[in-house]
């Protein structure tokens, strides 16, 4: 093959790679008020009734292989415990996640909030301490969810607050 036809091969290779839409990646579901999602879902589990958080109370608790999985497209090995929490106030909702460790790295565990329009983020930070937020409106509940990946037993603790 000439050099001009491997160029123009690679270019084509490249510009192809470049319109994928990448890695799939779990879609939110559509709202934390809906009835149970079909197994084929796409986000945290909804649909059931969580323990309540309140505001500035730090919850102590494990998440283990026989808690429920909740993104079964995602990662099947996610087992989590899910709370409700109702915003007092307008602003972000904070939702810290703290474990002893050593950090296991990619298997750490993750905290998510899902907003009441199906909206969610979940923490990206490392150990010791993990942060997610999420824009609040007064009155409204989100959910909060701690994720710990494989069958191993995870003890937390997880405090939720609202900066305003």
């Amino acid at each position: 093959m000439s050099s001009r036809v491997l160029v123009l091969f690679g270019s084509l290779l490249l510009a192809a790679a470049c319109d994928s839409p990448g890695p799939i990646a779990p879609t939110p579901v559509n709202s934390i008020t809906v009835a149970p999602q079909p197994p084929d879902a796409r986000g945290p589990s909804v649909g059931r009734s969580n323990p309540a958080i309140a505001e500035g109370t730090t919850v102590e608790s494990t998440v283990n292989g026989a808690d429920p999985v909740c993104f079964p497209n995602w990662d099947a090995t996610g087992h989590c415990r899910q709370y409700d929490f109702v915003s007092a106030s307008d602003g972000l909702v904070v939702a810290t996640l703290t474990w002893a460790g050593p950090s296991r790295g990619l298997y750490d565990p993750d905290a998510f909030l899902v907003a009441p329009d199906g909206r969610w983020e979940y923490t990206k930070d490392a150990w010791p301490k993990k942060q997610v937020t999420i824009p609040a409106r007064s009155g409204l509940t989100y959910r909060v969810v701690v994720m710990s990946y494989g069958a191993s037993e995870l003890s937390f603790a997880l405090l939720v607050d609202v900066q305003s």
